[in-house]
């Protein structure tokens, strides 16, 4: 199938492509896992769902800033990681 402005061809990968593909994917959600602490993992899963701040404190029972604070220290642990 064409893809973008571009018309570049797009063509699925070899199904060993993705098992690999697969399989780093699933070392490093463990690996993300192992290095957040609950909370951060927690606040993480949130922020992806589309959460903001505000959203996130309300469910977690914490502060925007306390939010604010946690994004930024898991940011950093997963820069390390990545």
């Amino acid at each position: 199938r064409v893809s973008g402005d571009y018309g570049q061809i797009v063509t699925n990968p070899p199904y060993g492509e993705r098992l690999l593909d697969k399989e780093q994917a699933k070392d490093l959600r463990r690996r993300i896992r192992f290095a957040l602490s609950e909370l951060e993992y927690r606040i993480l899963d949130l922020y992806l769902s589309g959460y903001s701040y505000a959203e996130i404190a309300e469910k977690i029972g914490k502060t925007p800033k306390s939010v604010d604070n946690a994004l930024r220290r898991l940011k950093d642990k997963l820069k390390k990681i990545l």
